[in-house]
């Protein structure tokens, strides 16, 4: 588990924590330069345009030669409003990246899972 303020800036630290766990799980370096593009995805699709008042969980599950991640906004006005174009733009550029992923647009809860080499 990892709780982290609805900031930019600390993607990075969501994207290093995804990678190095990933490795340690045995994927290839492609994969994992994949999960981190993914986890990008997963954060601009959250945080839209701008900070939010509270903070992304993140949740690593990890498997033999898997990653999941699932990501948790808790955020002070409520759940995210994932537009149908956050959505669109996410689901383009990320599922070529993922074994698999979803999306629950009523709680704003993403899930990603990479899976072999």
């Amino acid at each position: 588990m990892l709780s982290l303020p609805a900031s930019g800036p600390y993607g990075r630290i969501a994207r290093m924590s995804g990678a190095a766990l990933a490795l340690r799980r045995g994927l290839s370096l492609a994969a994992v330069e994949d999960l981190r593009l993914a986890i990008d995805e997963a954060l601009i699709l959250l945080l839209g345009h701008g900070d939010q008042d509270g903070s992304v969980d993140l949740e690593f599950l990890l498997d033999p030669n898997a990653i999941s991640i699932e990501f948790v906004p808790n955020f002070a006005e409520g759940p995210p409003d994932l537009s149908s174009e956050a959505v669109e733009r996410f689901v383009e550029l990320a599922s070529p990246l993922l074994t698999t992923f979803d999306i629950d647009s009523d709680s704003g809860v993403v899930r990603l899972h990479k899976s072999g080499s």
